[in-house]
């Protein structure tokens, strides 16, 4: 999903700035992206989350700065222009919904939750940011409405870099 693509790029961009020059640890990271996707089959979360992350860092790579927002509007606007049933997709619309959400409301969330450890209040507060632009859009297909993920959330979020990146290493083993 588009969190897995965060993780990947953000732990990639710690990685390889070790090694590399920013340019190129940019066009590194958006030659993973692209396998990435590719890997987990263009799914529409995903194509959405590899879109903003290679706008990201090709503006990077060109000295400039990133507008999530702008980022989110391309993206949608490219996955329309190739596939414009996908703007029916259940998929499609919890993902920018979701986006949404975090990049509107996720620094109002962060603030009442300062007291808490950083991955705890910013698990909470993009958790909380996302939920509240999907929870219409589940009541309305799946007829359920449930405060629960944000709880959940907490417990599954803090997992998912090590799950991942685990993961991958196991993968990577296996296939030597």
């Amino acid at each position: 999903s588009g969190q897995n693509v965060a993780i990947l790029a953000g732990f990639l961009s710690r990685f390889l700035a070790k090694f590399f020059r920013p340019r190129i640890t940019s066009v590194l990271i958006i030659l993973t992206i692209i396998f990435y996707t590719i890997l987990t089959g263009f799914q529409p979360p995903t194509v959405r989350a590899a879109i903003m992350g290679i706008l990201v860092f090709a503006a990077r790579t060109e000295g400039r700065e990133n507008w999530a927002f702008w980022s989110l509007a391309v993206a949608a606007f490219i996955m329309l222009i190739i596939s414009p049933e996908l703007i029916f997709s259940i998929s499609f619309q919890l993902s920018f919904a979701a986006t949404l959400g975090i990049l509107l409301t996720q620094q109002i969330f962060e603030k009442p939750f300062v007291f808490l450890p950083k991955i705890i209040s910013e698990s909470l507060s993009v958790t909380l940011s996302a939920w509240i632009f999907v929870a219409p859009l589940t009541a309305f297909y799946f007829s359920q409405f449930t405060p629960i993920p944000p709880l959940s959330n907490l417990l599954v979020v803090p997992l998912v870099p090590f799950l991942m990146i685990s993961g991958s290493a196991n993968l990577i083993l296996a296939s030597l």
